[in-house]
């Protein structure tokens, strides 16, 4: 039997949704606690313990929790291994929200929202915790003070559907080694409780690709796993399941997968894939287990949000879209990037047109690079999303605009110009073309490099200068003289201008007494065309 795991690859094409039980909701009931909670160097338990939401009386529908989600603001940990979160509800099981998870990971000013329904669970141990969506998984068994009620403690979410919700909600937090490491929730945190959602039915698709040279037809058998390598057998949530005679396309088939029950959304799952090639060949096992995580998928908590795997992109009402960010604030909302190397790119296009928006600050208007048929542009807002400004343009031949909108050469500026390594020389924008000669001139008078112009020896220490007419010089030209030798001074004596633009300068060497003295120089020469 050839080996299918050669070339193997696999995705989750329709349903996935429905698998997992996940589904629509129409609304959420939102409570809040702002105030920060911190554990200072050497201490284990914050001033702010327990930190308390009261849920009123008839605050959430029917008084009676469904589905709930936690959500902890500007979480900051060093050693997230020490870090332990305790949620209390008024009656019902507490949740061990976090304890002995990622390691030596750090937070830095995170997001936290711990949901049944998750896509993902904490990260393994040693891995940074970055803003997000989480089920809960403690890895190990927390001991909490008075007035925290003793353990053991659930870690499920889900245990708290059908208790009362009215009342007050405790959030316990401890640093388990207090030497380092402070501990700090500097926005406080919330809880937002959801409707059921609608019942959904339990099939979905199963696409993955084989080792071309596997022909098929093939049988298939699917398990579902609580981990992603663990092999015993108490690990096992569902399966095996086996799908026979399933046709291959050049590597690829589908299979339709129901395991007859809707997955439990409160833990992180694996789907584990073997394959029988030809039929009773015995099954290969494929690996690694797939991780069964959703696709987008439309919750009503969040304000009736639309949000992919771990937080990606969300979108939410009234009109939100977040690149990166759970909960958008604003129309458009992308993460800030860890570095230059990683800014975002925005595109909207509709064929012809497209627009590139630069980052900006919240409520600020921004930079932007747009273009129109075969010009690129760059401009900024004039205000915030209404309108905007063009400032420079590159047309479909490579010419470059500043300032105005035809450019008419590969450099078009209207506006003034420095350029040098001091700024020394200057263009100033006028209705006028300038004319910038540059040159050098060896001790016996002769040309060594530029052009547009002669030079002759009329002495000691002494040369003229002369360039010809039409489209000479239509003022005097400013002269900027340097000689080879740094203890030589060059300076002009007289000059002439003609009508027809040809002219004259004549330039003088001397040493530091003022005696004049044959010296190579370089010159510059800058007026009206």
């Amino acid at each position: 039997m050839r080996d299918p795991l050669a070339t193997f690859c696999a995705s989750f094409i329709a349903c996935v949704t429905s698998c997992l039980g996940l589904a629509t909701s129409s609304h959420a009931q939102v409570f809040s606690n702002t105030g920060a909670i911190t554990c200072p160097p050497g201490t284990n338990y914050p001033s702010l313990y327990p930190s308390v939401i009261n849920v009123p009386l008839n605050g959430v529908s029917g008084n009676v929790v469904r589905r709930v989600a936690v959500t902890i603001k500007g979480f900051n940990h060093t050693w997230l291994a020490d870090a332990q979160i305790l949620l209390v509800p008024p009656v019902g099981a507490p949740i061990q929200l976090l304890a002995n998870n990622t390691g030596a990971g750090d937070a830095n000013n995170a997001t936290v929202t711990f949901f049944a329904e998750a896509p993902a669970a904490i990260p393994e141990p040693g891995s940074n915790l970055p803003s997000g969506a989480y089920v809960p998984n403690p890895n190990g068994i927390s001991t909490f003070i008075a007035p925290a009620p003793a353990g053991p403690y659930t870690g499920t979410l889900a245990a708290l559907s059908g208790v009362a919700s009215n009342g007050f909600w405790s959030l316990y937090v401890a640093d388990s080694f207090s030497a380092a490491d402070p501990l700090s929730i500097t926005g406080g945190w919330e809880l937002e409780f959801f409707d059921d959602p609608t019942p959904t039915p339990t099939a979905f698709t199963y696409q993955g690709k084989l080792n071309p040279g596997v022909t098929g037809p093939i049988n298939a058998r699917f398990s579902v796993w609580q981990s992603a390598s663990n092999s015993n057998s108490a690990m096992r949530l569902l399966g095996p399941l086996s799908v026979s005679a399933i046709p291959v396309n050049q590597g690829v088939f589908t299979a339709n997968v129901d395991f007859g029950k809707s997955l439990p959304g409160d833990r992180a799952l694996w789907l584990e894939v073997e394959i029988e090639s030809p039929a009773g060949s015995g099954f290969v096992k494929l690996t690694p287990r797939q991780p069964l995580t959703v696709p987008p998928v439309v919750s009503g908590g969040w304000s009736s949000q639309l949000q992919t795997v771990g937080g990606a992109a969300s979108v939410s009402t009234p009109s939100r879209v977040g690149i990166g960010v759970l909960k958008p604030s604003m129309s458009l909302q992308v993460a800030s990037p860890s570095s230059l190397s990683n800014l975002p790119t925005i595109g909207l296009t509709n064929g012809t047109n497209f627009l590139y928006a630069s980052l900006q600050g919240a409520g600020s208007p921004g930079s932007i690079i747009w273009s129109n048929g075969n010009a690129l542009r760059f401009g900024v807002e004039s205000s915030l999303g209404s309108s905007y400004s063009e400032l420079m343009r590159i047309d479909e031949v490579g010419n470059v605009a500043i300032g105005n909108t035809t450019p008419q050469a590969r450099l078009d500026v209207r506006g003034n110009i420095r350029f040098g390594n001091t700024s020394q020389y200057s263009a100033v924008g006028a209705g006028e073309t300038l004319r910038i000669t540059r040159g050098s001139v060896s001790a016996l008078g002769t040309v060594t490099g530029g052009s547009g112009f002669t030079v002759s020896r009329t002495g000691v220490g002494l040369y003229r200068i002369q360039w010809t007419g039409p489209n000479g010089f239509s003022d005097f030209p400013t002269f900027t003289g340097n000689a080879i030798s740094s203890n030589v001074i060059v300076t002009t004596t007289s000059g002439a201008l003609n009508p027809d633009g040809s002219g004259l300068v004549d330039v003088r060497c001397a040493n530091g007494g003022g005696a004049q003295i044959d010296s190579a120089f370089s010159f510059t020469l800058i007026g009206g065309r």
